[in-house]
């Protein structure tokens, strides 16, 4: 098993933490100011660059590095699992465990408030169910949750559908990052050493 690359800041993973804390509360509370918003957007912007200009750096396989960040924005998706998931999947899976755990960062909880509507129409579409009918069955569910609630036939549908949805949306994330990933990392590599030869 391989240690993780020396060569990642310390600190930028914890300042992505923070950038997307400080997002989060922005949205949930509201922010006073367009400037105000432009800062931290910008703060959350710049902790992304270095997150990507980290990944390009790191000294693995490029197809290890696009499988870590794939399997990183995947389970980043998916509610309940996130960076520790990430990190113990990218050891059992033998992937790169510092982008399993930048894509797990990049996506981690924000994204499921902008997928929660994309999860509950994509599941519909799969179980045929109306996704306005799964929005007030699954809100309900998570307003008034008592066990036996739980044994409503359509409630079970609801939230086996919206679980799909994001299973889905994120496999489709992760095909779409190690896609991504694997081109950019080849790409990048192959300019140093046409840069490097220019160079000599």
């Amino acid at each position: 098993m391989k240690p993780l690359p020396t060569n990642i800041n310390d600190g930028l993973f914890t300042q992505a933490v923070v950038q997307y804390e400080i997002l989060q509360f922005n949205i949930v509370h509201g922010i006073s100011g367009r400037k105000e918003m432009d800062k931290k957007m910008s703060g959350f912007l710049t902790a992304t660059k270095k997150i990507r200009d980290s990944l390009l750096g790191i000294d693995d396989s490029p197809n290890k590095i696009a499988l870590g960040f794939g399997l990183g924005l995947f389970l980043g998706v998916l509610p309940g699992t996130g960076i520790l998931a990430a990190v113990v999947c990218s050891v059992a899976l033998r992937v790169n465990k510092a982008a399993s755990l930048a894509g797990a960062l990049l996506v981690n909880t924000w994204i499921n408030i902008v997928a929660f509507p994309f999860a509950l129409i994509v599941g519909g579409f799969v179980f045929r169910i109306d996704p306005a009918l799964l929005k007030v069955k699954w809100l309900a569910l998570l307003d008034h949750f008592t066990w036996n609630a739980l044994l409503d036939t359509l409630i079970l549908y609801a939230a086996l559908a919206v679980f799909v949805g994001y299973l889905l949306l994120g496999l489709i994330m992760g095909i779409v990052g190690y896609a991504i990933c694997l081109f950019a990392v080849v790409w990048t590599r192959k300019n140093l050493v046409n840069k490097k030869k220019s160079v000599n």
